[in-house]
């Protein structure tokens, strides 16, 4: 059975005891396109199944929108190759004239993976900005140190730790093509730190952005974040498809955290992956 496969089936057995869940997340989306991304990922998660159990092919990739950097051949933890490019979705952690990123923003960005969306917005945020991506995976942590030098960002800070809801010492899988799941068991040990930690003895007196693509663990993040996002209200952008109950647990914490924030989703994927919740206030 395929990844996509089992997502479906377990997306089944959640949706229909907490359609009301659904509907809460529908009613607090504050644009029609959210709405309608919503409706389109609920209607491609249900009838996909049947389609699939039917042996229909699967849908096509969409197009990678790519930006011409200055980088080495990559070796991907799946031993894939990536010669001179980077893979970035433009659009992906922005939404045109609402969620944008600015000159002089402050951006935690969780989940570097290797400097694809730091790479994109290091372009915006001039030097006086300052960008801290996490990425706790070994192997992917030392290509996007290599990425982030061999093309002079500045402005951008890598941290080989995991974000969490408390600090210690977790495990990391080496499953995952974007990285690795963290968790009490894995193959090897990563750091974990707090947001509202790192705020707190950085020295940093702002915070802009969160984003988060962390392979499960955006809740836990967002936990230890919950002293700086009621402080500096950031922009939050959250990957919202690891875990079933994603679509609505997220919005309900970050409205648990501060109640002034509003929402909006999008998805940049064909298939399962990338459904994005935005939230600002």
């Amino acid at each position: 059975m395929s990844h996509d496969h089992f997502w479906n089936i377990e997306f089944l057995f959640n949706f229909f005891p907490n359609a009301a869940e659904f509907d809460f997340v529908y009613d607090k989306l504050c644009d029609d396109e959210s709405k309608s991304v919503l409706l389109r990922i609920i209607k491609h998660r249900l009838t996909d199944l049947i389609v699939q159990l039917k042996t229909s092919p699967a849908p096509e990739r969409p197009t990678i929108f790519t930006q011409n950097l200055k980088l080495p051949s990559l070796k991907m933890v799946d031993g894939a190759y990536y010669d001179h490019w980077i893979i970035c979705d433009k659009e992906m952690y922005i939404i045109p004239g609402v969620f944008e990123v600015k000159k002089d923003d402050i951006i935690i960005d969780g989940g570097a993976f290797i400097g694809d969306t730091a790479a994109y917005y290091s372009h915006f945020i001039g030097p006086k900005g300052k960008i801290f991506s996490f990425e706790p995976h070994p192997e992917v942590y030392e290509t996007l140190v290599k990425n982030i030098q061999n093309n002079g960002y500045e402005n951008v800070v890598c941290l080989n730790k995991a974000l969490g809801k408390s600090a210690g010492t977790l495990l990391i899988s080496d499953e995952s093509e974007g990285g690795g799941t963290i968790s009490a068991e894995g193959d090897f040990p990563v750091e974990v730190i707090t947001i509202d930690s790192f705020m707190e003895t950085s020295g940093i007196e702002m915070l802009n952005i969160i984003k988060l693509d962390i392979e499960g663990s955006e809740k836990d993040a967002l936990i230890g974040a919950s002293k700086s996002i009621r402080k500096y209200k950031p922009k939050l952008a959250v990957c919202a498809y690891h875990r079933k109950d994603d679509f609505y647990s997220l919005m309900k914490l970050i409205l648990e955290i501060d109640g002034s924030y509003k929402f909006m989703m999008r998805h940049a994927h064909s298939k399962l992956y990338d459904t994005v919740l935005f939230a600002f206030v």
